[in-house]
C-alpha cells in the first residue's frame, strides 16, 4: 500500500512537471510569435516609408507644368510626365496606395464625394482634403505642440475686385492649425522619416486659400517638390526652402495606404 501510494505521488509529480513545462512552451511560443509579428509589421513599415520616397525620387527631374491634370475633354486625371506641386503630391500618393490602379486611385482621393469626378468636386484645397480623405492624415498639432497656432480662414472666399482663387460656387470656414516658420526648427526631430508639408503663404488667408505649395521632407532635412522656380521636380534643404520664400508657416501631413 505504501509504495502504492509513492507510485502515485510520484506520477502527480510528474504530471504537474509536464503541466508546468506545457505552460512555459506555450508561453514561449506566443512570446516569438508576437516577436515575429511585431517584426514582420516593422518591416512592413519600413518598406511603406521608403516607398513614398523611392516613388517621389522616381519623379525627380519631371518637368514643372501648371494644372497639368483636368476633367475636360482632351486633359487626364493623371500624369506622370509633368507636374505642378499638388499633382506631384496626389500622383506619389495615388501610386503609393494602388500602383496597378493609378486612375480610380485618383479618383478617389483627389474628389469628394470620393469618385464623383468634376471640376466642382475636385479637393482644390490641401488642408480641406487632409481632413475628408481618407489617404491622407493632418499631424501638425502631433508634432507641433505648443507651438502649434490656429486660425480660421474662409477658403475660396470672394475677394472684392478679384472673385475666388477657383471659380466655383463654394466656400468653407475651416480652422488651420499650422506651426509658424520661426519654431519649426525645433520639432523637426519629432517629424516621421518622410511627411508631407504644406507651406502658408504671409497672405494666404486674406485670398481664401490655405497653402500656396506643397512637397514631401524625408529625414527631416530635405525637400522634394515641383518646384516652378526650376522648372522641375527637384530636391533641396527644406530649412532653406522655408526661409528663402518667406512663408507665414508649414502645416504636415501622412500619406495612408
Amino acid at each position: 500500500m505504501k509504495r502504492f501510494s509513492l507510485i502515485i505521488s510520484g506520477s502527480l509529480v510528474i504530471l504537474v512537471f509536464l503541466v508546468i513545462l506545457a505552460l512555459l512552451i506555450s508561453r514561449e511560443e506566443k512570446t516569438m510569435q508576437e516577436e515575429i509579428s511585431s517584426a514582420e509589421k516593422e518591416e512592413e513599415k519600413i518598406e511603406r516609408e521608403e516607398s513614398i520616397k523611392s516613388i517621389a525620387y522616381e519623379l525627380k527631374g519631371s518637368p514643372y507644368e501648371l494644372g497639368p491634370i483636368g476633367e475636360e475633354k482632351g486633359e487626364k486625371l493623371v500624369r506622370k510626365d509633368a507636374f505642378d506641386c499638388t499633382s506631384f503630391v496626389l500622383t506619389v500618393a495615388a501610386l503609393y496606395a494602388n500602383k496597378e490602379e493609378v486612375k480610380e486611385e485618383m479618383k478617389h482621393i483627389n474628389y469628394h464625394p470620393s469618385g464623383e469626378v468634376s471640376y466642382e468636386n475636385r479637393l482644390h484645397f490641401s488642408s480641406y482634403r487632409n481632413e475628408v480623405s481618407d489617404r491622407f492624415a493632418d499631424i501638425t498639432e502631433k508634432v507641433g505642440g505648443n507651438f502649434v497656432v490656429t486660425e480660421e480662414v474662409l477658403l475660396n472666399k470672394h475677394v472684392p475686385g478679384q472673385g475666388r482663387v477657383i471659380d466655383i460656387d463654394w466656400e468653407k470656414k475651416f480652422d488651420l492649425s499650422y506651426i509658424p516658420e520661426e519654431h519649426v526648427l525645433q520639432i523637426l526631430d519629432d517629424l516621421p522619416e518622410e511627411v508631407g508639408v504644406g507651406f502658408v503663404g504671409e497672405e494666404s488667408f486674406q485670398k481664401g486659400l490655405d497653402i500656396t505649395h506643397e512637397g514631401f521632407v524625408f529625414g527631416g532635412e530635405i525637400l522634394v517638390h515641383a518646384s516652378a522656380k526650376r522648372g522641375e521636380v527637384s530636391e533641396e534643404m527644406f530649412l532653406d526652402y522655408l526661409s528663402d520664400e518667406k512663408h507665414k508657416g508649414v502645416i504636415f501631413y501622412k500619406v495612408e495606404s
